[in-house]
């Protein structure tokens, strides 16, 4: 996942190790602290899908990792349509697509 904090345009994008997700928020791990409260805009590549989704997250909490320098961070995301809410919830359900894994057959 890649995000930017709409509170500070000139600061780059980064990106973050996605630890849960699901179609209301998600919490991921960033080596920079961001504040409770920042807006963020998410970018999250979903399996099985042709483009990422992009929306807007609220930061809810923060948690500095002991004797780290990594930081989870929980959103819940204020701005995502309801189509891809929908490819959010179906994802967490039912997971990424599968592969045919079966061989195939010969005459």
């Amino acid at each position: 996942m890649r995000y930017r904090d709409l509170c500070q345009p000139e600061a780059p994008r980064a990106g973050g190790l996605t630890k849960d997700l699901s179609a209301g928020g998600l919490r991921f791990q960033v080596t920079r602290g961001v504040s409770p409260g920042s807006r963020l805009l998410i970018q999250v590549t979903v399996p099985g899908t042709p483009a990422p989704i992009r929306t807007i997250a609220l930061v809810i909490w923060t948690h500095k990792q002991p004797d780290d320098e990594r930081w989870d961070v929980g959103v819940q995301f204020v701005g995502v349509t309801p189509q891809d809410r929908g490819v959010l919830a179906d994802y967490v359900a039912h997971g990424p697509p599968r592969a045919n894994l079966m061989a195939p057959t010969t005459a």
